[in-house]
């Protein structure tokens, strides 16, 4: 059985996750940048932060029309935040 944490505990975690994600990525046009835009919309989705985590969605959908490896996880996670 998972441990729960308390809600503060979740809410600094996500919060620093999507810290490192930004930190790791700060240029949207290097290396793997989609995914980590990608990343950037799961953390800001379990912070409630629902508009940005579309537009993050969004992005990272613009920035891997090339490679096409993360569309139909960016349209699931948009399909669940009513987009």
């Amino acid at each position: 059985m998972p441990i729960s944490r308390p809600p503060a505990a979740q809410k600094t975690g996500y919060q620093a996750a999507l810290d490192a994600y930004k930190a790791m990525q700060p240029d949207d046009t290097g290396p793997r940048a989609a995914i980590a835009k990608y990343h950037e919309g799961r953390m800001l989705e379990q912070l409630g932060k629902t508009a940005e985590a579309k537009a993050a969605f969004e992005k990272a959908k613009t920035m891997d029309k090339e490679s096409g490896e993360l569309g139909s996880l960016i349209e699931a996670r948009l399909a669940t935040l009513g987009a």
